[in-house]
């Protein structure tokens, strides 16, 4: 991971600790996340330079999803951060984008196929990956 690389307008929302929008590119391969109320923002404890944000969502179906954004796609590790430090909530399998009804086990991330995240390339410094998680309390 490389910490401090998220675009500034995540950056600041993460440090005003204000729900960020989920981005278009995203509402599309993942529909479910339409018109889901935002519950809490997971991120690493150091506040300088979070490298990957975890929002949790409450689906209009009473689902929790975990939406993941970060600058490297191995969600083996992000997993297992989520799971360090958040106390409350435990992240499952992936939804495949733009099939929501297909799930994906977490494996190495070599081990995984390559559509399990989606990439917003119009970030402004880096590729940024998005992927979802069914998440449990």
């Amino acid at each position: 991971m490389c910490p401090g690389l998220l675009p500034p307008n995540l950056y600041e929302a993460r440090i005003m600790n204000v729900p960020t929008t989920i981005p278009l590119i995203a509402l599309r391969a993942w529909p479910s996340l339409v018109g889901a109320k935002f519950i809490e923002r997971v991120t690493t404890p150091v506040p300088a330079n979070p490298d990957t944000i975890f929002d949790i969502y409450e689906t209009k179906t009473g689902q929790l999803l975990t939406f993941v954004r970060t600058d490297y796609a191995d969600p083996r590790d992000e997993i297992a951060e989520f799971h360090t430090v958040s106390r409350r909530y435990r992240a499952g399998d992936l939804l495949k984008p733009h099939n929501e009804t297909m799930t994906i086990t977490v494996q190495e991330h070599d081990e995984m196929e390559g559509d399990f995240f989606i990439t917003d390339e119009s970030a402004a410094y880096f590729k940024v990956y998005y992927y979802v998680a069914k998440t449990v309390q």
